[in-house]
């Protein structure tokens, strides 16, 4: 039988094939529009230069792991000081604290990079978007199935898949809850887009009902299913998503705001909040009270979250004295084996003996962690880019007849 970390791999290269040949297959739909739109489209470089940056980090590497059980440590290594260094450590494990390096980083990113770049080549018009926005909701409904049926039923795996030091079930095919709420509210995102497209289409009929309120109301569901995740933030972003996206939307467009009557808005906000209704007493109001007390409850202690030693020992990686790679990074993958040499300066990771007790693979803080392994110079260049893009977003608000986003 395979174990789990030749799933990962084999998984990996699987994701990685099928993504880039889409991107190849979309570049022959109409060759010279389809290099023109993907030479003009800055995701495509930003992801080329990252996968560069990570590459060089992987090759040219300033240290290797050698790991013995659940032990290990880093060798130095000699490397070309000018240029980005990183980490020689396993790809793949099932020893704790399993693997992670450079050219797995790269090759989880390869693909949602690839896909995205796919769509931008292959010259889709708005309704294909429209079709792709609606399969991703309706998988993602079946992913909430799933889930609270695990939930429910304290399954231990998931299609044959499991993982003996799980603590709680997995929420469907995902392991951690608030990795499942995240995608439950993107895709509720994408079908809220979907029906204020819906609704922009059908122009000075849109007060007679129509599919783009079936699609409002299933965003509004799949908001309800995020929040069943009992991930805190997840039900903030659904709740943000509901309170604050759907009215923003609506004002913003001015065809909207002149072809619908407050008549439509205040019925659908009443199916609404019985939708909402129902899902709130169908979750478990105590397990909401418990996770909210623990947390006022630390809040008080120790005037911070629980996440904060981690955020704390990230930062040290980036900006202590000690870290004397904040320009070029750790290298991609090198959290789980660099971060406990800073994690032994937070009490929280101590026992009484000042012996380190507590670990983790990740920073729980996507930000301070890609800045701690790509360095200062590698993540720059991806956040003048993330600001672009915002600029951009933020320019389609300020034209007349703005697209619903």
């Amino acid at each position: 039988p395979l174990t789990a970390g030749d799933r990962v791999y084999r998984g990996l290269l699987a994701g990685c094939f099928t993504s880039l040949a889409s991107l190849v297959i979309a570049g022959f739909v109409r060759p010279s529009e389809s290099r023109r739109r993907l030479l003009r489209f800055l995701p495509f470089w930003l992801g080329l230069f990252l996968f560069a940056w990570i590459a060089c980090q992987s090759w040219n590497t300033w240290g290797v792991v050698v790991q013995r059980d659940l032990f290990w440590r880093i060798l130095p290594r000699e490397h070309i000081t000018w240029l980005p260094s990183g980490l020689d450590a396993p790809f793949y494990s099932d020893e704790e604290p399993g693997g992670m390096n450079g050219w797995r980083q790269l090759l989880i990113l390869v693909g949602p990079w690839a896909l995205l770049c796919a769509l931008r080549a292959a010259v889709l018009h708005r309704q294909s978007y429209f079709w792709l926005a609606l399969l991703v909701a309706a998988n993602a409904l079946g992913v909430a199935l799933a889930g609270n049926l695990a939930q429910a039923n304290q399954w231990r795996d998931f299609l044959g898949i499991t993982d003996p030091a799980l603590g709680i079930p997995p929420f469907g095919p995902f392991i951690y809850r608030n990795q499942a709420g995240a995608y439950l509210v993107l895709a509720a995102a994408l079908l809220a887009a979907a029906a204020f497209h819906q609704a922009k289409r059908r122009g000075d009929r849109v007060d007679r009902g129509g599919p783009h309120l079936v699609l409002g109301l299933g965003s509004l569901g799949l908001a309800m299913c995020a929040a069943t995740t009992m991930s805190l933030l997840t039900a903030l972003s659904a709740a943000l998503l509901v309170l604050v996206v759907f009215p923003a939307a609506f004002l913003f467009d001015p065809d909207l705001r002149r072809e619908a009557s407050p008549l439509s808005a205040i019925a659908f906000l009443a199916l609404g909040g019985v939708l909402a209704y129902v899902g709130l007493v169908s979750i478990d109001a105590g397990k909401w009270r418990h996770r909210i007390y623990a947390k006022q409850r630390l809040m008080e202690q120790q005037g911070a979250d629980d996440r904060a030693p981690l955020r704390r020992a990230t930062w040290d990686m980036i900006a202590s004295p000690a870290a004397e790679r904040r320009l070029s990074g750790w290298g991609a993958g090198s959290y789980r084996w660099v971060s406990p040499g800073f994690m032994r300066r937070q009490p929280e990771f101590l026992n009484q003996r000042g012996e380190l007790v507590n670990r983790a693979t990740h920073a729980h803080n996507d930000w301070l962690q890609a800045i701690a392994e790509w360095g200062l110079a590698g993540w720059g260049v991806v956040a003048g880019a993330l600001v672009f893009l915002g600029l951009r977003v933020r320019a389609q608000f300020l034209r007349p007849r703005a697209p619903a986003i």
